[in-house]
């Protein structure tokens, strides 16, 4: 069994579109054993996906995030987490500041970017679209597919 957790800031835009489709290509590509969960740095609890991340995944993936609800990093997140998957250095930092044995298991989302085995220097950040335009959810859920894409290849050579 593997655990992936997504960390993003609030669990509303970011982190549930990689969770959804990680679970939907861990399961496409056979991926045994995969467990998928997401949360936020900031505590909130209980909110829905935001409205263009919504229609964003449903365009690119028929994918509905609809029943999606946010939440905030558990105590039991870290240490059941196999792999921690963050959008930025200042996710990274924090949650190493909160649990320091994540560490050997945190990487940043656009590590992925360039292909299945995770560059983990000069990695940039995936910006947050919330508040911005369609087309800005549209560029981060490119990125999000992207990485997600070769973080699957990455899970397949490991198994």
């Amino acid at each position: 069994m593997t655990r992936v957790l997504f960390l993003c800031s609030g669990n509303i835009c970011r982190s549930p579109m990689a969770e959804y489709y990680l679970r939907a290509r861990g399961a496409e590509s056979g991926l045994v054993g995969l467990e998928v969960d997401s949360a936020g740095l900031l505590g909130i609890e209980g909110c829905g996906a935001s409205g263009p991340a919504i229609d964003v995944l449903r365009e690119e993936t028929r994918l509905d995030l609809t029943p999606h609800r946010s939440r905030g990093l558990r105590p039991r997140d870290v240490p059941d987490s196999d792999l921690i998957v963050v959008m930025t250095l200042g996710h990274l930092t924090e949650l190493t500041r909160r649990a320091a044995d994540a560490a050997g298991r945190t990487l940043l989302i656009r590590g992925f970017e360039e292909g299945p085995e995770p560059r983990k220097t000069r990695v940039p950040d995936l910006e947050d679209p919330m508040g911005q335009s369609l087309s800005s959810y549209r560029t981060c859920f490119g990125i999000i597919r992207r990485c997600v894409d070769n973080l699957v290849r990455h899970l397949e050579a490991a198994s």
